[in-house]
Order: C-alpha cells, then structure tokens, then sequence
C-alpha cells in the first residue's frame, strides 16, 4: 500500500542521475589569458554517468610542492608564489566545487566557495520528510533524490576516499541492482548519515556562502575578480574564480570573459529528470535498486537499503527517476498528475499484493 508520496520537479543533468563516478569529469581549458583568470568545470558524459576531476591541470609551484587541483589554472605555469597569497572563489559546492576547494585548502591557498542553494553537495542531496500513520503516531523519512551513490576507480580519487571513510562519512556499498547489463557495482560507495555529507567533511572549516546565488563575475583594472551575489556587498578580490556549475548556469557566469568557453558550454544538451519519493507498505523485493525497460521510470531504488540509512519495520522507502523522454514530454505537466503517473509506474514493479491508494 502506498503511504505517501511527492514528486520533485525535474531537475536537469547531462546525462541520468543514478551516480556519480570519478575518474573523468575534467576541466576545460580553451584559449588562455594573461593573468588571472576563470576556469569552468564541467562534466563530459558516458551514458549514465557523470564523473568527477581526475585530470591533473597546471599547477601553482610554491617552494617546490606541486599544487595540482582540479579547478585551478594559471597561465604564468610554474612561478614562485606563497599560496597564502593566493585568494580563489569557486562557485558551486557540489563534489566538483568541494573536491577543488580541499585540495586548494590543503595546498595552503585560500578559498571561499558561493552556493545557491541552502546546503552543500549539488546532486549528492538529501531531502526529509514527515508523515502519520493510520494510528497518527509521526514518522520521519529522508530520500536520496539525486546521485544514490558514487563510484572510485581512480587510485587518487580512490585515496580522497579511504581518508573520508576514516573520518566516518563514507561507507562501501555492493547494493543488489536489477539491470539488463551488469553493473558497476564493485566499487560503490555513499555517503553517511546523508549524502551531502560528504561534501560537508571535505569542506570542513572552509568559508561557505550558502543561499548565495551568483549573478555575474566582475573584473578589475589590476585583473582581480569580484563576485555579485543576491542582496550582498561584491565580494572579493580574487586571484582565481572557479565555476563548478552545471553547463547553462557557468555559460551565464562566463559570457563576455570567456565566450568561446559559454558557447560550448550552452551547446551541451541537458535533459529533465522527475523524480518519485514514495514510503509503501514493507514489500518482499529481491533487489536493492531496478533499471526498468518500458516504463516511465528509467531507476527506482528502495532507499532505506542504503548503509546509514534508517529502516523502519513494517514500511519501504522508494526513490525513482523518470526517464529522460518521458520526463521532458511531461515537463510543463501539474505536479499531481505526475505523481500519479510515476506512483503507478511504481506500483505496477511491486509484488501485487501492494495495492496503491490514494494518499
């Protein structure tokens, strides 16, 4: 029986938003530009993935140590620099932002980070709720509505990793997946309690601007940026901004600094994504997470399954990701009728013995 359920308005990735994986989101750089300047970080896609920076971009030589973090460029190459001196703005706290900003902090240089939204973590989120039973005792419920978990293949990223899982943050996961292919399931990880907390470990102390829109990045005389957000002060200066947005949001930011750059960036196509988050009745299901053929959902997975997640006797926590089809057919479709599609399109993967009802 289904409990409750809400749909999340469609959120736009390059490619579905299952996982992330390292190993090949990269930086781009196009043509330089003397002095300090704005790198854009984003991601090139593989069917179902997205991955995160592993490619090691020029670096900073500061008293014979290699700052080698991905984000950062400077178009002197290698100098003489104390990195105290270096003040860096990275725009996006998502794992790209984060990763860039605790390797720049490791290296000494100063960071301050800008993020729109009220949390960390980008795509690696977490949503709460709350319901009431039949016996109206209150229960709490949280949905990993994005990434549901990430992958390490890379020795480096893999290393990031093995100090966060030391810290607590992260957990190895081998979940059970229905899938047509075999999936890459032998080097899962996630984050715990919540997803966004591993981005919260790696920014630890950092200086983060939360509810922070950026609307423009501006540029000194001396070659020094400022960065205009929302209702504050221009902040800076900065040596280095780094944009670690998804394409069409870093194009906004790049216009009229680096063109050629936004012009790529706006080329590359997004697609929409609904997402389902539903509580049902506790179901014999064989599977920790389904890939779906002929459905509107492309993902669903039983979310409470996830290590450090809580599982409550008697109950079953769903997330689901439509299709990418199906959801930019639906995109200007009400809500509710969404959410009665894709709770549906839910129901009819359960054993039949879970009969829907209206919430």
């Amino acid at each position: 029986m289904l409990i409750i359920t809400h749909v999340l308005q469609p959120r736009f990735s390059i490619c579905a938003p299952r996982h992330v994986q390292d190993g090949r989101r990269f930086t781009r750089r196009l043509p330089r530009r003397q002095g300090p300047g704005v790198v854009a970080a984003r991601s090139r896609s593989r069917k179902r993935a997205v991955r995160s920076t592993d490619r090691r971009p020029a670096g900073i030589r500061a008293s014979g140590a290699r700052i080698a973090t991905a984000g950062l460029f400077t178009d002197q190459g290698s100098m003489t620099i104390d990195p105290a001196e270096i003040h860096v703005a990275v725009v996006g706290a998502g794992l790209s932002g984060a990763a860039c900003a605790a390797g720049l902090r490791v290296a000494g240089v100063q960071v301050t980070l800008f993020e729109k939204s009220r949390n960390v973590g980008g795509r690696m989120a977490t949503r709460r709720a709350t319901w009431a039973d039949a016996s109206g005792i209150a229960h709490s419920v949280s949905f990993d509505h994005g990434a549901h978990y990430f992958t390490a293949v890379r020795p480096r990223f893999r290393a990031a990793i093995a100090r966060a899982a030391a810290a607590g943050c992260v957990v190895g996961w081998q979940p059970i997946v229905h899938a047509s292919r075999s999936p890459e399931t032998d080097r899962c990880f996630v984050p715990t309690p919540s997803m966004p907390a591993l981005c919260s470990h790696l920014l630890a102390g950092a200086s983060v601007n939360l509810n922070a829109t950026v609307r423009r990045l501006q540029r000194a005389a001396d070659g020094t940026w400022y960065v205009a957000t929302d209702g504050a002060p221009l902040a800076g200066p900065f040596r280095h901004v780094v944009v670690a947005l998804p394409p069409a949001q870093a194009a906004v930011l790049l216009a009229g600094h680096q063109d050629v750059w936004a012009e790529a960036l706006m080329a590359r196509r997004m697609e929409p994504r609904w997402t389902l988050m539903a509580v049902t009745d506790d179901v014999d299901w064989p599977w920790d997470a389904a890939e779906l053929e002929r459905s509107p959902l492309a993902w669903m997975s039983r979310n409470d399954r996830v290590p450090g997640r809580t599982m409550r006797p008697g109950f079953a926590v769903w997330t689901a990701h439509a299709t990418a089809e199906w959801s930019a057919a639906h995109l200007e479709a009400e809500p509710d009728f969404v959410r009665d599609q894709l709770r549906m399109a839910l129901q009819s993967r359960l054993p039949s013995s879970n009969i829907a009802r209206q919430p």
